[in-house]
């Protein structure tokens, strides 16, 4: 198996797990992970695009 598949499987298993976690949480008013997810990804993404 390529490396390339391996880190995009653990990627897309990783984000699933996230966004799982999130609709749970948020499901019982608990919007911490909202907020951090808030500063994290803007970070990310733009990392990503090279922004």
């Amino acid at each position: 198996m390529l490396n390339k598949e391996i880190y995009l499987k653990e990627v897309a298993k990783s984000l699933a797990l996230l966004s799982n976690e999130v609709t749970i949480l948020n499901a019982i008013n608990l919007y911490d992970i909202n907020i951090a997810a808030e500063d994290f990804f803007p970070g990310l993404l733009n990392l990503i695009y090279g922004y």
